[in-house]
C-alpha cells in the first residue's frame, strides 16, 4: 500500500509507503513521513499546488481514472528537464498496450513580435510521443489560421509580410493516427507598451507592517501612445525564492496598497513583496514592470525559564530558546505550553498564556515564557494515607487497655 502526496513549497509529488522512521520536517529537505525514513519521487514537476483523481477514458477505450494536477507556472523540474505547466494528467498505461496514446505537440518559434516582412522560424522537433519511437510523428502546419496546411516539415520557416496577429498551428498525428494541436501568436507590425512605476521613486522601498504604499505607473505604445488606466494590472506577490503567492490584484496606474504580514514565518527573512504592474495595448501586447518592497526584518528570541521548554509560535511547537524571523510590527501570536513537570506562571511582557504582541524595531526582540513547578492536587485518598501513616499520641492507652483481661457481659432475657 501507498499514500501519494504534494507538497506545497517544494511543489512535488512524492509516495510514500508503511515502513521505517522518518524524520522532523526541520530536518529534511523533504518532508517525510512517521513510516519511512526515504521517500520515492512519484513526478518531477517542481510545482505542483494541488492535484486530485479523476474520471479518465484514454483514446475511447475503457473507463479509468488518472491523476490531475496543477502547477505553479513552467520552469525546470528536479531533473533539469523542463516541467510541465497549467494542469497535468498522469494516467496508467498499463503492462500489455491495448490502445494508442495520442502524441502531444510543441511548438518553439524563435520570434514572435516583429515589423514586417517578419521571418520566424517554428520548430516541432519538442513534440512526442507515448508509442513511438523518434522521428515516428507527422507534422501539419498552418501559419496564418486559414485552415490550410502550410508546411509538413518538423522545423520549417514561414515569412509575414501583413500586419496583425496571427495563430500558428500545428497538428502532430502518430503511426495510430492519433492527433494532437498546439498553437503560438504570432504578432507583426505592433510593439508592446513599455510600463515605468514612478512611485515609489527608489529602486527598493524598505517597508513595515501596515505602511501604506503608494503605487503610480505609466506606459507609453508606439502605436497607441498613451495608454489610459485601464489598460494597467496589478499583481502583489509575496516572493519566497523559488516560488511566490499572489496576495492582491488590482486594476488602475494610481493605487495604494496596505502591507500585511508574511505569510508564513519559516522563511519570513528571505521574502520580499514584488509590485508588478501589466501595461496592455489595444491590440493585446502587454508588457510588465516590477518594483521589489522589501520588508524590515528583525528577529524574535522566544525563550522560557527554565530553558528548553515547548512554547506555540504561529500555531507550531518550538522547543526553546528559538530565534525567529519576523517583519517590523508582525504581530505574533505565542503560547507557553510547558511539560507534564511545569505550568505556566507568566509571560516577559504581561501577556496571557495564549497571546499576540506586535514584533519591535530593535535587532533582536526577546520575550520569555516563566513556568513553575506543577503543583500537585491532593486527594482524599492521599490526605486520608498521610493521616494513616502519623503515629497518634493516644495510640498507648488503646493499647494498655485492650491488654487488659475482657469483660465478662450478661444479657437476661425476660
Amino acid at each position: 500500500d501507498s499514500y501519494i502526496f504534494g507538497e506545497y513549497k517544494l511543489g512535488g509529488i512524492y509516495r510514500i509507503s508503511s515502513g521505517g522512521k522518518g524524520c522532523d520536517f526541520d530536518e529534511c529537505k523533504v518532508p517525510k513521513s512517521p513510516f519511512e525514513d526515504t521517500q520515492v519521487e512519484f513526478s518531477d514537476a517542481t510545482a505542483t499546488v494541488a492535484m486530485m483523481f479523476g474520471p479518465y477514458n484514454r483514446n475511447n477505450g475503457p473507463p479509468t481514472k488518472a491523476l490531475f494536477f496543477l502547477t505553479r507556472g513552467a520552469g525546470r523540474g528536479s531533473n533539469e528537464k523542463a516541467r510541465p505547466e497549467g494542469l497535468v494528467r498522469i494516467s496508467y498505461n498499463g503492462v500489455a498496450k491495448v490502445a494508442n496514446d495520442r502524441p502531444v505537440a510543441a511548438i518553439n518559434a524563435d520570434i514572435r513580435i516583429g515589423f514586417n516582412p517578419l521571418t520566424v522560424e517554428f520548430d516541432g522537433t519538442a513534440s512526442t510521443d507515448p508509442d513511438g519511437v523518434d522521428g515516428s510523428l507527422k507534422f501539419a502546419w498552418d501559419f496564418d489560421g486559414d485552415g490550410k496546411i502550410d508546411a509538413t516539415s518538423a522545423k520549417p520557416s514561414f515569412i509575414y509580410k501583413e500586419p496583425g496577429v496571427f495563430t500558428a498551428r500545428l497538428t502532430v498525428t502518430d503511426a495510430g493516427d492519433a492527433t494532437d494541436t498546439t498553437s503560438v501568436d504570432i504578432t507583426v507590425d505592433n510593439s508592446p507598451p513599455a510600463p515605468i512605476i514612478s512611485t515609489p521613486s527608489q529602486d527598493e522601498v524598505h517597508f513595515a507592517v501596515g505602511d501604506s504604499i503608494r503605487l503610480v505607473a505609466s506606459a507609453n505604445d508606439s502605436e497607441d501612445g498613451t495608454l489610459p488606466s485601464s489598460a494597467f494590472n496589478w499583481e502583489i506577490r509575496e516572493n519566497h525564492g523559488g516560488f511566490y503567492h499572489t496576495i492582491a490584484s488590482k486594476k488602475g496606474n494610481d493605487l495604494t496598497f496596505i502591507m500585511r504580514s508574511p505569510i508564513g514565518f519559516q522563511d519570513a527573512g528571505a521574502a520580499v513583496v514584488e509590485a508588478v504592474v501589466t501595461a496592455t495595448d489595444s491590440r493585446g501586447l502587454s508588457s510588465s514592470a516590477v518594483k521589489i518592497l522589501r520588508p524590515k526584518v528583525h528577529n524574535i528570541q522566544v525563550d522560557s525559564e527554565p530553558s528548553g521548554l515547548d512554547v506555540m509560535v504561529f500555531g507550531q511547537v518550538v522547543q526553546t530558546p528559538k530565534t525567529l524571523a519576523t517583519w517590523e510590527k508582525q504581530p505574533v501570536t505565542v503560547e507557553a505550553l510547558g511539560d507534564e513537570s511545569h505550568q505556566f506562571d507568566s509571560w516577559s511582557d504581561g501577556g496571557d498564556q495564549l497571546h499576540t504582541f506586535v514584533a519591535g524595531s530593535s535587532e533582536l526582540n526577546t520575550i520569555v515564557a516563566y513556568f513553575e513547578p506543577m503543583k500537585k492536587d491532593v486527594t482524599t485518598a492521599d490526605a486520608l494515607a498521610v493521616s494513616e501513616s502519623k503515629p497518634r499520641d493516644d495510640m498507648k492507652d488503646i493499647t494498655e487497655e485492650n491488654s487488659q483481661p475482657p469483660s465478662t457481659v450478661l444479657v437476661e432475657s425476660t
